[in-house]
């Protein structure tokens, strides 16, 4: 790119950046105290999104190292005759339950947590009207 051609759009975007900004503060210098508290909600809410993605993470982490010690715990609540006659009394359910949060399955695990996020932000947006 020509100097020439960089330094006149450099020029602009920092013109339409520096009078958004200052109309941003101009306009919400008056309602300081509202602005203050709906940050400190956003950041609370952003520490707890934070700590349970952390907890996701380690929780991942863990599960993927510990793999034959959860397949042995799995085989061996399976073997119990209530849990036995629980699935088979619920395989209707529990096959629809499965369909739902398997990666591979039509209507699987993305339209799942898809559906979880709208439901999420139509949440959020309806606390914030």
């Amino acid at each position: 790119m020509r100097w020439r051609t960089f330094l006149f759009y450099n020029a602009l975007g920092g013109a339409v950046w520096a009078t958004i900004i200052a109309l941003v503060g101009y306009l919400l210098g008056g309602s300081l105290d509202l602005v203050e508290q709906w940050v400190g909600r956003a950041s609370i809410l952003l520490g707890i999104l934070l700590a349970l993605a952390l907890v996701f993470y380690l929780s991942y982490r863990w599960v993927a190292s510990h793999q034959t010690l959860l397949v042995r715990e799995r085989d061996a609540v399976l073997s119990y005759s209530l849990v036995a006659r629980l699935l088979t009394r619920y395989d209707r359910q529990l096959s629809w339950l499965h369909r739902r949060l398997t990666p591979g399955e039509y209507l699987g695990l993305h339209l799942t947590l898809s559906l979880l996020a709208a439901v999420g932000c139509l949440w959020l947006f309806g606390s914030v009207a």
